[in-house]
């Protein structure tokens, strides 16, 4: 068996600016996709493969690219993950790898597509205006115990910021709630931003893109890459700082009542068809074999 059996997958897409189609020479170059593993890591007791993440040294030499294994794949998929759905929209000049398993897995990409991704594209967007704004929202009263679960669960899991902000919504939600600025714990990058023209310009971008994207596949079905020219031109005025943050503000409210809309006249289901998604991991995984 190959041991690094991550650096042929079945598929990879080169994703972020590239794919939504604003990326600048300076831009990085994203790389997303993921894998059948062999079946004696699949089905066996040890050794069990979730995902390949960039070393420092591969990151230092322009390799940012993210495996994940089939199941850990469809495990994001079905909890709606914007960043795995995007790719399965990306054009082929944009996919660097694709087996069989790839094109059958974006050929039942429907299957992934349901009305919850209203809930997933907002909450997503919101987080992203929270960072515009260098603010995060906390509960008004949390005690020590409840303090020292969620450092726990931080210890044992090592979730991501954005897992852990999940987990955090979880478990305050109907909590009271209020904003806390937490400028001083951001990165220098992020306080460069918000110090020269009053907010993060990145995390604007981010967060507007979200909702245009979500607006498309709640209407379409789809998500078109890359984005539509006019709001193209508009995320890049907002990631070169061109507008006050009032606009971006007004911009954020705009396309949030757009979602909204679109969720409401939807016809997509409800929710996944998780017996069908069951199935095709196991086509794919005995096709492996």
């Amino acid at each position: 068996m190959k041991t690094n059996f991550w650096d042929d997958p079945d598929l990879l897409v080169l994703s972020g600016s590239h794919l939504y189609g604003y990326s600048t020479p300076e831009s990085d170059e994203d790389l997303l996709g993921f894998v059948v593993p062999p079946m004696e890591i699949e089905v066996g007791m040890v050794n069990r493969f979730e995902q390949k993440t960039p070393s420092r040294e591969e990151l230092a030499a322009g390799d940012d690219r993210k495996v994940y294994s089939l199941r850990k794949f469809l495990n994001q998929l079905t909890r709606n993950d914007t960043q795995c759905l995007e790719i399965l929209f990306a054009p082929e000049s944009h996919i660097k790898t694709c087996t069989d398993a790839g094109r059958t897995l974006i050929a039942n990409r429907d299957l992934f597509i349901s009305k919850h991704l209203f809930k997933r594209f907002a909450g997503y967007a919101y987080s992203e205006f929270r960072k515009v704004r260098g603010v995060a929202i906390v509960p008004e009263t949390q005690t020590p115990d409840e303090q020292k679960i969620i450092d726990q669960i931080r210890n044992a899991f090592r979730p991501t910021k954005k897992q852990m902000d999940e987990v955090l919504e979880i478990l305050y939600e109907g909590r009271p709630k209020k904003e806390v600025s937490v400028y001083r714990k951001l990165g220098e990058a992020r306080k460069k931003s918000i110090d020269k023209y009053g907010y993060s310009v990145k995390n604007a971008a981010h967060c507007i893109r979200l909702l245009m994207e979500g607006v498309d596949i709640l209407t379409t079905k789809e998500i078109h890459y890359p984005l539509n020219p006019k709001h193209i031109e508009v995320l890049i005025h907002i990631r070169a700082g061109d507008l006050d943050f009032v606009d971006v503000e007004a911009l954020f409210h705009y396309w949030e009542n757009k979602l909204k809309q679109a969720a409401d006249t939807s016809t997509l289901p409800k929710s996944i068809d998780m017996n069908a998604v069951n199935d095709l991991f196991l086509n794919l995984t005995l096709d492996k074999k």
